[in-house]
C-alpha cells in the first residue's frame, strides 16, 4: 500500500524529533462506555453470540476497506491502566476479539471502580496513579505490603485530570492558571514517573483538548508543548518515539467531545517508519469513519421500559422526597432563610431563577454550540 522508498522522507517529515507531532486526525478510537447493551429478544435465533458492538463492527469494516485486518492474538495483551475510569480500553479489547491481561488499574472514584470490576478482571486495583508508582497496596490487597507489577506492561494507557486545561474552567486563560493548578502535578509529574518506571513498548495518553490551548491568554506556549519538552529532561533508558493527534467523537455519535490523544513508541522496539504507518493507519480509518453518517445519542440509552431505567427513576423520586419542601418546617424552613438572605446581600431578586426546567432554555441562559 506504501511505497518503501518514501518511508524516510516520510518520516522526517513528521518525526523531526524524539517528540515531534501535532498531526491533525480525527477520533478512530470511540469511547467504549457508551457501548449498546441490546438485547436480542428472539431466544431461538440461529445468532446465540454476543452481539458486537456498533462501534466495532463498523472498526472492523472500516479496517478491511483500507486493505488491512486485525490479526489473530494467541497471547494475551499485557495491558496497565492508570487513572482509568470506567475502563474503556478493556471494552474496546473485548469487543475487537483481543484478548488481555491487565496488570493493574488506578481510579479514585468508588462507581467507576465498581462499574470496572463488574466488567473486567485485573491483577491490581489501586486508587490513584501515585499508589501504583510507589507499589503500594492495592483496594482488593489491602494486607499486603505492597502491590507491585512484575510483568512487563505490554501497552499502557493513562488519563491524567483534565481540570487544569478544560477550555471549560472559570480563569482557564489567566496567567499561571494551569501550571499553579494543584491537579497539573498529575500530568507533568505522575504521567512522567510512571513511563520512566515502566518503559512499556507503548503507551496512550488522553486529555482534554484544551491540553493543546494557549498556556494562558497571548501565549505561544501549550501544556502540550511544556509535556512534551519535559520528557527531554527524564531518565528513560530507551525513549519513545511520541505522536500526537487531534480527535473528534462527533465522527462517531452526534456528541461534542474533542480530544488529545499522545501515543508513545519505544525507540528500541519501533522505527520511525512504524510510527508513521501508524499515523497514517489511523488517519485513513478517521477518513473512512468521515464518511459515515454517525448516530444519535438517544440510539445508545436504554429503552425507557428497561429494569434498570426504572429502577434509577424510582431511586431518583425516593431521593427527591428527602430533599426540603415548602410545607418543611425544619431544615427546609432554614434554608430557605439563608437562601433569601444572600440574594438580598447580592442584590439578587427573589423571582430570578436561571432556568426552569431542564430543557436550558429559560431566561439567563445563553444560546451556545451546547445549548442550541
Amino acid at each position: 500500500m506504501f511505497a518503501a522508498g518514501s518511508w524516510d522522507a516520510l518520516a522526517e517529515h513528521v518525526l523531526c524529533s524524539q517528540h515531534s507531532s501535532d498531526l491533525e486526525a480525527e477520533d478512530a478510537r470511540c469511547a467504549s462506555d457508551l457501548l449498546s447493551e441490546e438485547e436480542d429478544q428472539d431466544s431461538s435465533s440461529s445468532h446465540a453470540q454476543t452481539k458486537q458492538a456498533w462501534w466495532a463492527t463498523l472498526l472492523e469494516q472500516h479496517t478491511k476497506d483500507q486493505g488491512f485486518s486485525i490479526p489473530k492474538w494467541q497471547d494475551p495483551v499485557a495491558l496497565f491502566s492508570a487513572c482509568t475510569a470506567s475502563f474503556a480500553e478493556a471494552s474496546v479489547f473485548k469487543e475487537l476479539g483481543i484478548p488481555i491481561r491487565c496488570l493493574g488499574t488506578s481510579e479514585p472514584c468508588e462507581a467507576f471502580r465498581e462499574f470496572a470490576q463488574s466488567n473486567h478482571d485485573a491483577d491490581h486495583w489501586h486508587l490513584t496513579m501515585q499508589d501504583q508508582i510507589e507499589d503500594k497496596p492495592c483496594t482488593i490487597h489491602k494486607d499486603a505490603t505492597s502491590c507491585c507489577v512484575v510483568v512487563q506492561p505490554d501497552y499502557l494507557v493513562m488519563g491524567t485530570p483534565c481540570n487544569p486545561f478544560s477550555r471549560q474552567r472559570n480563569k482557564r486563560f489567566h496567567e499561571k492558571s494551569v501550571m499553579q493548578h494543584e491537579l497539573a502535578q498529575h500530568t507533568f509529574t505522575d504521567a512522567y514517573l510512571l513511563l520512566e518506571k515502566y518503559e512499556p513498548p507503548s503507551a496512550t495518553m488522553e486529555q482534554s483538548d484544551g491540553f493543546s490551548a494557549p498556556l494562558h491568554a497571548g501565549s505561544d506556549d501549550s501544556p502540550l508543548k511544556r509535556f512534551l519538552a519535559g520528557l527531554d529532561s527524564r531518565k528513560f533508558k530507551h525513549g519513545h518515539y511520541v505522536v500526537v493527534h487531534k480527535l473528534d467523537m462527533k465522527i462517531w455519535v452526534k456528541i461534542l467531545r474533542n480530544r488529545i490523544w499522545v501515543n508513545f513508541f519505544r525507540r528500541d522496539l519501533y522505527s520511525k517508519q512504524d510510527v508513521v504507518r501508524f499515523s497514517t493507519i489511523l488517519q485513513a480509518l478517521v477518513k473512512q469513519q468521515t464518511n459515515t453518517e454517525p448516530i444519535e445519542i438517544d440510539e445508545l440509552l436504554l429503552d425507557t421500559n428497561h429494569t434498570l431505567w426504572k429502577t434509577e427513576l424510582m431511586r431518583l423520586e425516593a431521593n427527591s422526597k428527602r430533599c426540603p419542601s415548602s410545607s418543611d418546617d425544619g431544615s427546609g424552613k432554614e434554608w430557605r432563610t439563608q437562601i433569601a438572605e444572600w440574594r438580598d446581600k447580592l442584590s439578587v431578586s427573589s423571582s430570578y431563577a436561571p432556568w426552569d426546567d431542564l430543557n436550558l432554555r429559560a431566561r439567563g441562559l445563553h444560546i451556545t454550540p451546547r445549548v442550541q
